[in-house]
């Protein structure tokens, strides 16, 4: 079933920060063919998501954006690789916003200070982490940002910028194993930034969608 934009969703999330040279991102990132020229670099994000409460139900998120893209003279965000645990999310984020999700078994387990994460596909393993968040939290929010997200999925191009804010904490990974088969093998970057978002409220507008 389609949930049609925009949705407002909360949940708790992950967040980790890696920068790689170029090369390697075009070779690890899962970066389509006829975006290579437009790939520019800069920090590459990962991010592990437990929405609990969104539009299509709650789901379960893993992501991967390489970092940014220069597309008509602008600078953009691109998700290349995301696995959800809901058929509703799958189909609703391909429609509103262009986003390839595919399906997996996620699971998201909190016990004090540490959470562990964990997505599979076909019994496989894609990712596994755990991480340990500090008690302390401060406030995070997405107004500093100018960047959009640009998705492009069957000839079409989505343009949007998602809004939040929330409560953040520090965070130690701990563990890491990944699967190059079916993520970008991000183990061996080096990390810049891990943060623990434990509450967060989402905004996903409506996109600005172009055939090309």
């Amino acid at each position: 079933m389609i949930y049609q934009a925009p949705w407002n969703l909360l949940g708790e999330g992950i967040i980790l920060s890696h920068r790689a040279n170029k090369s390697w991102m075009l070779k690890n990132g899962f970066i389509p063919d006829y975006l290579r020229n437009s790939f520019k670099g800069g920090l590459a994000f990962t991010m592990m998501v437990n929405y609990q409460e969104a539009d299509c139900g709650p789901y379960k998120e893993l992501l991967f954006i390489p970092g940014f893209f220069l597309i008509k003279n602008r600078y953009r965000l691109m998700i290349t690789k995301i696995y959800v645990d809901s058929e509703d999310s799958i189909i609703s984020g391909r429609e509103n916003w262009g986003i390839p999700k595919e399906m997996a078994k996620i699971t998201w387990e909190r016990s004090g200070s540490k959470t562990v994460f964990e997505a599979n596909i076909n019994d496989q393993s894609i990712l596994k982490s755990q991480i340990k968040s500090t008690a302390f939290t401060f406030p995070i929010n997405t107004k500093l940002s100018p960047f959009r997200i640009q998705q492009i999925l069957n000839n079409k191009s989505y343009v949007f910028k998602p809004s939040g804010k929330g409560k953040s904490a520090r965070g130690e990974l701990q563990n890491l194993t990944v699967s190059e088969d079916y993520f970008p093998n991000i183990e061996g970057l080096n990390l810049v930034n891990c943060l623990h978002i434990k509450k967060f409220n989402l905004l996903f507008p409506a996109s600005k969608i172009e055939c090309l």
